[in-house]
């Protein structure tokens, strides 16, 4: 998918899954990826904290709607900073799905 493409909150969903993985974990690179594609579902396609939190719920990593507002800040607060690992963790999702997370996130 190229920056010209659009894409839907499916293809978000979709990668996702692929991505989920198997154990719970607190690996930083998951966690950049599924904060970013958060942030993407929040933002643009304007999923609420709780139905985010329902989706993850039956999956190998479970998140309440408290983690989900701290998770849709978080991609913004690092995308925005020097932060390089969460620039590198997240640069393949960035080309696959372009989006400017807003600054000023609530």
């Amino acid at each position: 998918m190229n920056r010209l493409e659009e894409y839907t909150d499916i293809d978000i969903l979709e990668e996702l899954k692929l991505i989920m993985p198997k154990r719970r974990t607190r690996k930083r690179t998951w966690l950049d990826k599924r904060n970013y594609l958060i942030s993407i579902l929040h933002y643009k396609f304007n999923y609420t904290e709780e139905k985010i939190a329902n989706m993850f719920s039956l999956t190998s990593d479970p998140i309440n709607r408290s983690s989900i507002n701290h998770a849709k800040k978080q991609a913004g607060n690092f995308s925005k900073s020097e932060d390089t690992n969460f620039i590198v963790n997240t640069s393949e999702l960035v080309k696959k799905f372009p989006f400017n997370i807003p600054e000023k996130n609530t």
